[in-house]
């Protein structure tokens, strides 16, 4: 069992080279895969910043709705707020309002004569008071202003509102006055 070894240099040169020859192929096709790939990467890049900056934007148009939504609670809340504001002050208004009327429709029935009728107290918005009264001639007329002018409730008459209605017998007396 001898075997024979036949020692061919020339066959072994040429099975070292192709061996060789394979391996500078193998480095040269990763150096030109890699060089493509560096090439479509740098390539992509552009499209890959824009996919970032798409998402992003996204990411900010989500944000921004939500504060906007925000804003709009906080505008409503504001919005009731004022609403409460006025309701209040409407409240505080009709409560101080209804007060002075009621002491004042007193002070006026005690001081006015006998014969004279109240017929209305009206307050206007500016506070004062717009008073009807039924009289039955300018005697009585003169009465209404002195008692008016003795309870110490007003400060002064209107004389551009005063008014009188009605027939010769049984008149109204129409006029305004400021409350103190």
């Amino acid at each position: 069992m001898n075997r024979k070894v036949n020692f061919n240099f020339a066959e072994g040169k040429a099975i070292s080279q192709k061996h060789l020859y394979s391996e500078v192929r193998y480095k040269k096709l990763f150096a030109v895969y890699t060089f493509w790939t560096a090439v479509l990467l740098a390539l992509s890049l552009p499209w890959l910043w824009d996919l970032k900056t798409v998402y992003g934007q996204k990411v900010a148009d989500n944000n921004i709705k939500s504060y906007q939504e925000i804003y709009a609670v906080l505008q409503k809340r504001e919005n009731l707020n004022d609403r409460i504001d006025q309701s209040q002050q409407f409240l505080n208004f009709i409560e101080e309002k209804s007060k002075q009327p009621r002491g004042t429709l007193n002070t006026l029935q005690k001081s006015l004569p006998s014969d004279v009728v109240l017929k209305s107290l009206s307050q206007m918005e500016d506070g004062s008071v717009q008073l009807t009264v039924g009289v039955s001639g300018p005697e009585n007329m003169a009465k209404v202003w002195t008692a008016v002018a003795k309870t110490g409730v007003f400060q002064e008459i209107d004389l551009n509102t005063v008014a009188v209605t009605g027939t010769t017998e049984k008149k109204d007396l129409i006029f305004s006055l400021k409350l103190k």
